[in-house]
């Protein structure tokens, strides 16, 4: 898990000729990203190589997936060193879908491969979701890489617009 609380997770290696780099920032499995406020930034996304993602921010989702990526539930379990020295066994809660939680939070995922978007254990029919006027961007770039949604895996945007564009089938 990724957590700001009261902040944001952001990329902050440099621009390469005023664009993102694609310098890979985060390699994991399954990857649990909650802040406080943005995850990426406009000029310069959080750069991921992930199969599984859930993402919460009351900001903007920003993000820059290497290959494919499958969005729904994920759930963290590690030990954690308390400042006595011992460790102590942390669970966070799982986290499923893409979701913003205020005002004009847009939401851009770009994708190297195929996106799978799937319904997740919360059972609340969305996938992606942003709210007030935030704008959604669902990018599949890679030779023949799709936007697959699941059964019950819905897109949504309060008032504003979504946009999914894949190399092959959506």
């Amino acid at each position: 898990s990724l957590i700001a609380t009261t902040g944001s997770i952001l990329d902050a290696d440099a621009l390469v000729g005023g664009v993102n780099d694609s310098s890979v920032d985060v390699i994991a499995s399954g990857l649990r990203m909650v802040s406080g406020a943005t995850i990426g930034s406009t000029a310069n996304a959080l750069d991921l190589q992930v199969a599984t993602l859930g993402a919460r921010a009351t900001g903007g989702l920003f993000l820059q997936e290497a290959d494919g990526i499958t969005i729904g539930d994920v759930t963290v379990a590690v030990q954690r060193v308390t400042a006595g020295a011992s460790a102590g066994a942390v669970n966070d809660s799982v986290l499923s879908d893409l979701r913003t939680v205020t005002g004009a939070a847009h939401i851009v995922l770009v994708a190297g491969g195929s996106i799978t978007l799937t319904q997740g254990s919360d059972a609340d029919g969305m996938a992606v979701q942003a709210a007030g006027t935030g704008n959604i961007l669902l990018q599949a770039t890679g030779a023949g890489s799709s936007i697959d949604a699941l059964a019950n895996a819905d897109i949504a945007a309060a008032t504003a617009r979504i946009s999914m564009v894949a190399a092959g089938a959506l």
